[in-house]
């Protein structure tokens, strides 16, 4: 893996370095600055990390200014890494077109590592990076750690605490946490404080909700078919490969495994525990809440329709004449209703409901069944 880094410092270009876990890559970081001290010495590479966050930036003038007072002139190389990279994507996609410039035109011998939380070669983060070469160019991924890294980490983390746990405690958090080491660290924590190994708390839950969030919608979409044993086609589309290179899927002859088990069973359990219904008003409620300003008029007409039929077959007749009405048997078409069907059944997965909860009868028409 830092090999792959060094080879970019070498040729004075950008790396992206996606990481699935949160906080992993202060851990690599710190491993990659120890591991490779004496080059940077040997050599008089200056290496400095910084965070967008803790910057005042409003427009690319400003990274300039805190660029030239980070950069040591005296230095043969400059490496600047950028921990928060993803910070670009929500507050200063300008940037993204800015330091490749600054790497090309404006500055010599530096190179950026750039440490990002999110799949930036993702299909919805496109018309961010499909303009910023340099950038995209060199990406590596953050894999999550093998068994045997993880056993010494919790060794670590027992002398850290000087305290020893159960071999069957040790077993149950590997087995349930995999690799991934921001839950491990919470798993052994807790069991430190309370003496019981718990992955249900309040902390770990806020860890396992931002590990969730931080996918991209298709990339949740996989993980759900994943865990539904539905069709997931691995092909070169860069959600999937983003999932099986970060570790987090793993291919077993045909099927697809989640590697960390306690995610797979978050994600099954808000998906379980959404609650559409009808009130007494005959108001679709999610969870408690109006949907009326969730859904388009059509969305929730059908929806609301669908529900009032739980059950039964609705053809499309049935929901053209409910959307179009006197419309639909002059001008009514198959496609009409496949758009809306598709447009409901993606809002349904952006709500965390399934969106097979509407399923396809051939030749007939779509049921609405609750799980």
């Amino acid at each position: 893996m830092f090999s792959n880094w060094l080879s970019v410092i070498k040729r004075y270009e950008c790396a992206s370095i996606l990481s699935l876990a949160p906080y992993d890559r202060h851990y690599r970081i710190a491993q990659f600055l120890t591991e490779k001290a004496d080059i940077f010495n040997r050599k008089k590479i200056r290496v400095t990390s910084l965070t967008f966050r803790s910057m005042a930036i409003e427009e690319p003038n400003d990274f300039f200014n805190h660029l030239n007072q980070l950069i040591d002139r005296t230095a043969l190389q400059n490496i600047i890494i950028i921990i928060d990279a993803e910070w670009l994507i929500a507050s200063a996609p300008q940037l993204l077109t800015t330091i490749p410039q600054v790497v090309l035109n404006q500055y010599r011998k530096i190179s950026f590592l750039m440490f990002f939380e999110k799949n930036i070669l993702a299909s919805e983060y496109q018309s961010f990076t499909q303009n910023c070469l340099p950038i995209v160019q060199n990406v590596e991924y953050l894999t999550l750690y093998k068994r045997s890294e993880m056993e010494h980490y919790i060794r670590h983390l027992e002398n850290l605490y000087h305290w020893q746990m159960r071999i069957k405690e040790r077993e149950t958090i590997l087995d349930s946490c995999g690799g991934h080491i921001w839950l491990v660290t919470e798993a052994v924590r807790h069991l430190h404080q309370t003496g019981k190994v718990s992955f249900d708390h309040e902390a770990m839950r806020f860890r396992l909700q931002t590990i969730w969030q931080g996918f991209s919608t298709k990339e949740q979409e996989i993980i759900r078919k994943v865990i539904y044993q539905q069709e997931v086609v691995v092909n070169e589309d860069p959600e999937i490969l983003f999932l099986l290179r970060t570790n987090l899927l793993f291919k077993v002859g045909h099927k697809l495994i989640i590697t960390v088990p306690i995610l797979k069973d978050y994600v099954k359990s808000i998906i379980n525990s959404v609650s559409l219904q009808l009130n007494s008003n005959q108001q679709i409620v999610i969870n408690g809440i109006s949907a009326d300003t969730l859904l388009t008029l059509r969305e929730n007409q059908l929806l609301a329709y669908f529900l009032q039929h739980k059950g039964e077959v609705i053809t499309k007749d049935q929901i053209g004449e409910l959307l179009w009405q006197d419309k639909w048997s002059e001008n009514g078409s198959d496609w009409a209703i496949d758009q809306v069907m598709r447009r409901l059944r993606k809002k349904l997965f952006q709500l965390s409901i399934d969106k097979n909860t509407i399923r396809t009868i051939k030749g007939k028409g779509y049921i609405f069944q609750n799980k």
